[in-house]
């Protein structure tokens, strides 16, 4: 039986650095590539706060370019209007 293939979503980068300075860093190196930070989620937070659990510091930080953000959704819209034209 064949085993099933597991994607990895992760990133694991280790800096000599303590968290938040971390964050601030890739805060920083985001903005200079011109993307935004739209959404913060402060798992560490919220997983203390709805189910009492502790863990190590944890934040996902939701970042969008909207120049590339436009343009992927430009060809999203050409390519489903050119399957409704052709089915």
């Amino acid at each position: 039986m064949r085993k099933a293939a597991v994607m990895r979503y992760d990133r694991t980068v280790r800096l000599d650095t303590d968290f938040a300075a971390a964050v601030a860093r890739t805060r920083d190196a985001l903005a200079a590539r011109g993307f935004g930070i739209l959404t913060e989620i402060d798992v560490t937070a919220t997983l203390e706060a709805k189910l009492g659990h502790g863990m190590e510091d944890y934040v996902i930080l939701g970042a969008c370019n909207p120049p590339l953000a436009h343009r992927a959704l430009d060809a999203a819209l050409a390519s489903l209007t050119a399957a409704e034209a052709n089915g």
